[in-house]
């Protein structure tokens, strides 16, 4: 009988990726995949830049109601960014708080940014929490920029039962990053006999 290398029954056993368009709401389509996914189950979605975990957690929010159960904020910095304000909306500031949240039997989404991943595997590896039904990573081709962000793809740290990579990007450059934040880069103009073509 053939079998899978590692990588390959990695891939082949719940990860997936979505390449969208910059504003066409890929961060619905993941909050709405995790809904039907994982209904009662934790959610973590790791999102590109701490900035951007106030807005999206609202977004998640406002998408999926009570059906987002628990929404939380994790980072090492999260209780002194002001989250956890809203009702119902926590700050994880510690991998044995992250580990007790997850413990709680109803759904939990965690929202967390390239600086939470540490404490999120610590959370697994140091206080036995449960692996995640579902991890989105949005801006996934942002994962490929170094160590920072390898636990998103592992396991090993991050223990998860399915994996959801969204991105704008089929491919990137060699150099640079590139994020629905970026501009977007002019093709080159072409010239005519009668010179430049308009913009």
């Amino acid at each position: 009988m053939k079998r899978l290398w590692h990588h390959q029954a990695a891939a082949a056993g719940g990860r997936a990726t979505i390449v969208a368009a910059c504003g066409t709401g890929k961060t619905i389509t993941a909050a709405e995949t995790s809904r039907r996914l994982a209904p009662a189950g934790n959610v973590l979605a790791v999102i590109p830049g701490p900035g951007l975990l106030t807005p999206a957690a609202a977004e998640w929010e406002s998408w999926l109601g009570p059906d987002a159960g628990q929404v939380a904020v994790c980072g090492p910095t999260a209780a002194a960014a002001g989250f956890g304000q809203p009702p119902g909306r926590a700050a994880v500031a510690s991998p044995a708080s992250l580990a007790l949240l997850l413990a709680s039997r109803r759904r939990v989404t965690v929202l967390t940014g390239g600086p939470g991943l540490p404490l999120v595997a610590a959370a697994h590896r140091d206080h036995g929490a449960p692996p995640w039904d579902l991890l989105i990573a949005d801006d996934a081709h942002l994962t490929a920029d170094g160590p920072a962000w390898a636990a998103v793809h592992h396991d090993e740290l991050i223990p998860a039962a399915r994996r959801l990579y969204l991105t704008a990007a089929a491919s990137w450059p060699a150099t640079g990053s590139l994020s629905c934040s970026s501009p977007a880069p002019r093709p080159p103009q072409r010239r005519t006999a009668a010179g430049p073509a308009p913009p």
